[in-house]
């Protein structure tokens, strides 16, 4: 029952709209209906600048890691947590206030990552910008942080189940850009 509770806490809070919210307030627009209609801080940028795009990204990494940081605030088990950063994850990218609709939940997943392994996803990113700047795609860029976060947990001793989670998170990302793909194509 825990878990239950924890995935769909964690999907409520992931749904909560950022850029959507920002872009009405602020920019008087609505973030659904410019570009390709997604709603996450890559997009922001593009469309409200780097000040509000940032906020933004700022909020959806909130979204992942301030729901864990609660949630263990009243003892539940780190089963538990990671049920939470997947509903957070899946929240994001499918919003139940936008009509299922959101962003690719980048930031949402380093929000949930950076719970679980701090140290881990700093070096993972430091890494990963070298790595960019070799690829100059930010898609396998993700993929690198989130893979070297899974190879990282087999050095600090994660139980199996951890070193999967930065691969089902971003799974899950790799889901909503093949949606996206398909929509756009």
């Amino acid at each position: 029952m825990d878990k239950i509770f924890s995935f769909i806490a964690g999907y409520i809070t992931g749904s909560f709209p950022s850029a959507y919210m920002l872009g009405k307030i602020f920019k008087k627009i609505d973030m659904r209906k410019v570009g390709d209609g997604r709603i996450g801080m890559s997009f922001s940028i593009k469309r409200m600048g780097k000040t509000l795009g940032i906020t933004v990204g700022v909020l959806d990494f909130m979204k992942g890691f301030l729901t864990l940081v609660l949630l263990s605030g009243i003892g539940l088990s780190k089963g538990c947590l990671t049920f939470a950063g997947i509903g957070s994850m899946i929240g994001h990218d499918w919003s139940l206030f936008m009509g299922l609709k959101g962003g690719l939940g980048a930031m949402t997943m380093y929000g949930v990552l950076f719970y679980f392994y701090p140290v881990e996803l700093i070096v993972s990113i430091i890494l990963g910008a070298i790595f960019y700047l070799i690829v100059k795609n930010i898609y396998y860029t993700t993929f690198f942080v989130a893979a070297g976060v899974s190879f990282a947990s087999i050095f600090t001793k994660q139980d199996f189940i951890m070193f999967l989670l930065p691969l089902v998170l971003f799974f899950i990302m790799t889901l909503k850009i093949r949606k996206a793909k398909e929509i756009n194509a």
